[in-house]
């Protein structure tokens, strides 16, 4: 398995997928808050999107 992560990331496939995160979660967000939304929905969305977007290694 560490010969894959190491592939994997020595690639540059684990920082281009992390910049995609990032930018289709920033995109995300952005199109979150243009909803016509009431306060308590939009919370729910918001964090179902950041436990969406967010990881751990």
């Amino acid at each position: 398995m560490a010969e894959i992560r190491r592939i994997i990331e020595d690639s540059g496939a684990l920082q281009a997928t992390e910049v995609l995160i990032n930018e289709f979660g920033a995109a995300a967000y952005d199109a979150l808050e243009q909803l016509p939304l009431e306060e308590l929905p939009k919370t729910a969305l918001r964090k179902l999107a950041e436990a969406t977007v967010s990881r751990a290694s």
